[in-house]
């Protein structure tokens, strides 16, 4: 089983991702809200959108999988899951 990455490394790789997406989609920045939910291993990470109030989340074995790659960017298999997840926000 892969370790989890630490909570404020994965805050960082996360909105990374979330400022790729709305580069890519035309979309306007924000500084995102997270918290850990669920176990510490296999749980997620709950993200907000403090401009709008909507939320999503991304699961902790997503991160995991990213790190593990080579943090080079989001493996293919899990950037359709996570860019969906920010269409929410």
């Amino acid at each position: 089983m892969q370790s989890a990455v630490p909570f404020e490394s994965a805050k960082v790789i996360i909105q990374n991702w979330f400022n790729d997406f709305c580069n890519f989609h035309g979309k306007p920045k924000a500084a995102l809200q997270f918290s850990e939910e669920g176990d510490p291993q296999t749980g997620f990470y709950a993200i907000t959108n403090p401009s709008n109030g909507k939320s999503t989340k991304i699961f902790k074995s997503e991160v995991a999988d990213y790190e593990d790659s080579g943090s080079v960017e989001i493996p293919g298999e899990l950037k359709g899951g996570i860019w969906d997840s920010f269409q929410d926000l």
